[in-house]
């Protein structure tokens, strides 16, 4: 789950912002992290800045990259926490 592009461009920052991850499912298995509650609100952890090297700004953009390369394929995210970035490999699966 994604957090909404109006909150994220409001908030200044960068990538598409992830919400929540299905702990077995793809996202989970490769590492990421979605929100994390606190008792002030939210710490954002993961956002998606690029998929196969191609920047990605919003959940458009993921979306549109994703539908790109297609279900049953891997793709590479750049992924950012904080200031440090990786590359993580995820199979793209059919959401239910």
């Amino acid at each position: 789950m994604l957090v909404p592009g109006h909150l994220v461009e409001r908030l200044g920052i960068e990538g598409v912002v992830i919400a929540e991850v299905t702990p077995d499912g793809p996202a989970g298995r490769a590492g990421l992290e979605g929100l994390e509650p606190t008792n002030r609100g939210y710490v954002v952890r993961d956002r998606i800045v690029a998929v196969d090297g191609k920047p990605v700004k919003t959940e458009d953009d993921l979306r549109d990259a994703i539908e790109a390369v297609g279900v049953g394929k891997t793709v590479t995210l750049t992924v950012a926490r904080g200031n440090a970035r990786r590359e993580v490999r995820v199979p793209l699966v059919q959401i239910e």
